[in-house]
């Protein structure tokens, strides 16, 4: 398939982490941003950019990303879900192609949060949608807003991501309007 995959029973050193970095959270979208918080503060000015580390090995983008190089969605998105399932969350799996941008957000990877379940949580905003009343939108009902211009409400934080709010609506756009499901 081209990548390498560490054994499951290696990659249990993320739940002491994770139990840390989410402890006196009172709900998932909050345990997911400070997870993804986390992830970006390793990030250490000068640092280069990982190269190819989404087809390594989970353990060597994690020890990168210790070293403070700079991860993109699609290497910061597996460790994130390593995170996730850690921290006892169901396990994300799968990614979205976006027409040769490589952006890989935790779309169908599956992380259930409350009574909606595929909630789309993307890396280079470091955060997730919302509707009217704050619940976190499937990437279904993102599109579905999209597609009918309704606002699509991110949360996201305000210190680390690497896109803005209006990179990651453009995003959204190019993926509905090219059609990528």
């Amino acid at each position: 398939m081209g990548y390498s995959e560490d054994d499951p029973a290696a990659l249990s050193a993320f739940r002491t982490i994770a139990e840390r970095v989410v402890a006196g959270s009172t709900n998932d979208a909050d345990r997911l941003r400070r997870l993804g918080d986390y992830i970006y503060s390793l990030r250490r000015d000068g640092a280069p950019d990982l190269q190819g580390g989404h087809v390594q090995p989970l353990s060597r983008i994690w020890s990168e990303l210790q070293r403070g190089r700079h991860g993109s969605c699609g290497e910061m998105s597996p460790v994130l879900g390593a995170f996730w399932r850690e921290s006892g969350r169901a396990h994300p799996r799968g990614s979205m192609g976006d027409g040769g941008r490589h952006h890989r957000p935790l779309r169908d990877r599956a992380v259930f949060i409350g009574i909606r379940p595929l909630v789309y949580y993307d890396m280079n905003l470091n955060g997730y949608s919302a509707d009217d009343d704050g619940t976190p939108l499937s990437i279904a009902s993102l599109r579905s807003n999209l597609l009918t211009n309704e606002d699509v409400h991110p949360i996201a934080s305000s210190r680390y991501r690497d896109w803005n709010l209006g990179q990651f609506r453009d995003a959204l756009r190019a993926f509905q309007s090219n059609g990528t499901r």
